[in-house]
């Protein structure tokens, strides 16, 4: 369901893939060689629950990955979570843990989540604080230790239009401005290099495997 790319790194969520936990989700890891993506690595949730889908978002920049679970129940039902990892050259270590400071059950917290440096913006689309179910979206900096929040946005204009931080992405963020969006659009993933189309699909692929939706792997960039 979540696809990011940054220079030669991408990195893929498939939300609802059982190693860690059914439906608990996994991310893949892949750097273009020139020809190809090799698969680098693979990301579980350090404390996986069944349903926690994480991989619903995915941001990357530098060696700091960005990874949603926007179903994980960490102070109450699916609030959501956000987990933070660091490159270390060799695989990802996770560094840190990131809930809402004003969760509530059902925020779905980190459906949507996009870095541009040392800022983070994450999604929570079912946040009640401008109409039930109207969404807010979440803006933190980091400090060199930890995310401290630096604001919180809701969307003006009618509760019933609204639903703010169902999708917020990389190229709608700068250190400034924060892009929110509302569509969950349905296109398959594919990677342009060069004049070359390249399909990826999981090395460990079941049936099903969701990415996404249906059986699509990075469904809804």
């Amino acid at each position: 369901t979540s696809v990011a790319l940054d220079g030669n790194r991408l990195v893929v969520g498939a939300l609802a893939e059982d190693t860690s936990a059914n439906a608990g989700g996994k991310v893949y890891v892949y750097d273009w060689n020139g020809v190809s993506y090799d698969e680098v690595s693979q990301l579980v949730a350090s404390d996986a629950q069944d349903d926690d889908q994480f991989g619903t978002s995915v941001s990357i920049d530098g060696n700091t990955l960005i990874v949603g679970a926007y179903i994980a129940d960490s102070t109450g039902f699916r609030q959501g979570k956000v987990y933070v990892y660091e490159w270390n050259g060799a695989s990802y270590d996770e560094v840190y843990q990131i809930v809402a400071s004003d969760a509530e059950d059902s925020d779905v917290f980190g459906i949507s989540v996009a870095l541009d440096s040392n800022r983070l913006i994450i999604g929570a689309h079912l946040e009640d604080t401008a109409g039930l179910d109207t969404g807010k979206v979440y803006a933190y900096d980091w400090n060199g230790s930890l995310y401290n929040e630096v604001s919180q946005v809701v969307a003006s204009g009618s509760p019933l239009q609204l639903a703010s931080g169902g999708k917020v992405g990389l190229t709608m963020v700068s250190n400034t401005n924060i892009g929110l969006g509302t569509n969950f659009p349905t296109h398959k993933l594919n990677v342009k290099g060069d004049n070359q189309i390249v399909k990826l699909e999981p090395s460990d692929i079941t049936n099903p495997v969701y990415s996404g939706y249906e059986n699509n792997l990075g469904k809804g960039l």
